[in-house]
């Protein structure tokens, strides 16, 4: 003998983390504040959910900020952007979704930056000479420096050479 009857299995449906992989940026050095340097790309599994962002560790000087609703990474602090002392940054984000029970992944976002010329930095400086000095006596050095690695200065007497009585 037999019988048969339905038998109807209900799924509740459980939270599941979101999904954040590794991530890579590139940036100019010396971009200026509210600069947008990407989106973080996230999704969650389960429908509806709305996702939540925000930047855990790595963020040194506090160079970067984040939408905490769009996950839009930004330019926070320029001065914290100089390739010469930190060429690359990286970010631990987290991102954690609304849902019961709240859920969340973490991944590391990259920001290279890229060398920018910067200008060489000189200071007024003064000297003294007495007069009538010969032709070739050293005056002084004049100091300059460059905040870009191995760059050559040249130097040339822009005005005030009177007769041309120094060279440089």
């Amino acid at each position: 003998l037999s019988n048969q009857a339905t038998v109807t299995v209900s799924l509740t449906d459980i939270n599941e983390q979101p999904l954040v992989a590794n991530q890579s940026f590139s940036l100019p050095e010396n971009s200026a504040n509210g600069i947008m340097v990407g989106t973080i790309v996230a999704t969650d599994p389960d429908a509806g959910q709305a996702l939540t962002y925000n930047i855990i560790s790595g963020n040194t000087g506090n160079a970067f900020a984040i939408s905490a609703t769009t996950g839009v990474l930004t330019v926070a602090n320029t001065t914290a952007l100089n390739y010469e002392v930190t060429p690359s940054l990286a970010l631990v984000v987290k991102v954690q979704d609304n849902g019961t029970g709240t859920l969340s992944s973490q991944a590391t976002v990259t920001v290279s930056l890229t060398d920018v010329n910067e200008q060489p930095l000189v200071a007024n400086q003064s000297f003294s000479v007495p007069e009538n000095s010969v032709i070739g006596t050293l005056v002084g050095t004049v100091v300059a420096t460059d905040p870009d690695a191995g760059q050559a200065l040249t130097y040339s007497i822009l005005s005030g050479n009177t007769d041309n009585a120094f060279a440089i």
